[in-house]
């Protein structure tokens, strides 16, 4: 058996990057891609992604999954699954929530000593990044729809809970690099994925990344994870305030959403700060300024 036969990829985002399109569609074609080479394990937990490895290394941060996990059992599990897996796999992990990691080198190091140097398997990591503006923008539109936040965009990267720390990717990849080696961290560009291939084209071009482009899997187009159009903003402010339980919320969340698809499409980030707003905003990012 060659050195390095195999390969595990660690998927870790980031957020707002089209991750759980990818995981859905892995998820419900296993079987397809196992046929090709490319093993999507079941999770341990009753989610579509593998949020059991952030969950046994930082439970607190993830306080929605119910269950406890131990970090050697999940790792030692997946392990186990590499080991057994046929000569020339690939087995892939998806979980946004992995890139919280950050700059902490005790979780990193963790993650690493457990899953990093499994023999003759190569272990990669797989992030996409986007422009800092509109992952701002899309992430406050998320919060919107789920009824976190009901503000103004202008006070939610003022004021809210964000830190604009958050969109500098480099930075946050850094001690991925470190740990794992900067060769083994592929970061692709969603905004150049979303432009060449639609907003869906994230499976498509992780399997290109993979070495499948002809993999032809059959992806589901989930309505739930419909955007917020900008105009509608003020309508699902009001429908947070009006404080209607989940049965009556939803139907008239959903009807905006309809809506907003018959809307032509602007720029958001312009439409909420203008021009000048937009420029102060870039301007902050790139100063490294936190709120």
């Amino acid at each position: 058996m060659s050195e390095r036969s195999k390969r595990l990829v660690l998927h870790i985002g980031f957020h707002k990057t089209g991750t759980s399109a990818l995981q859905e569609g892995f998820y419900a074609n296993a079987d397809k891609l196992a046929a090709a080479g490319l093993i999507y394990p079941k999770p341990l937990c009753k989610f579509q992604s593998h949020i059991e490895l952030p969950a046994a290394l930082f439970p607190d941060e993830v306080p929605w999954v119910e269950e406890k996990y131990d970090l050697d059992e999940v790792c030692g599990h997946y392990a186990d699954m590499v080991a057994d897996a046929p000569e020339g796999s690939t087995l892939i992990l998806s979980s946004e929530e992995l890139c919280r990691i950050d700059l902490r080198e005790e979780f990193l190091r963790a993650l690493h000593d457990r899953l990093g140097n499994l023999p003759d398997t190569r272990t990669q990591i797989v992030a996409y990044t986007r422009d800092a503006v509109a992952f701002l923008v899309s992430l406050y539109h998320h919060e919107i729809r789920v009824r976190v936040y009901h503000k103004h965009f202008s006070d939610f990267v003022n004021g809210h809970h964000i830190a604009l720390e958050n969109v500098r990717f480099d930075r946050r990849l850094e001690g991925w690099r470190a740990t794992f080696g900067a060769e083994n961290v592929l970061v692709q560009d969603y905004d150049q994925v979303v432009r060449q291939r639609g907003p869906t084209g994230i499976t498509e071009d992780f399997l290109t990344l993979m070495g499948h482009p002809d993999l032809d899997l059959e992806i589901e187009d989930k309505f739930v994870n419909t955007g917020v159009h900008p105009w509608l903003v003020s309508a699902y402010s009001q429908l947070y305030l009006a404080g209607l339980p989940k049965q009556d919320y939803d139907p008239i969340r959903d009807e905006i959403i309809r809506l907003g698809f018959k809307l032509p499409r602007v720029n958001a980030a312009e439409y909420y700060l203008g021009e000048e707003g937009v420029a102060e905003l870039r301007a902050r990012i790139a100063d490294h300024t936190s709120i």
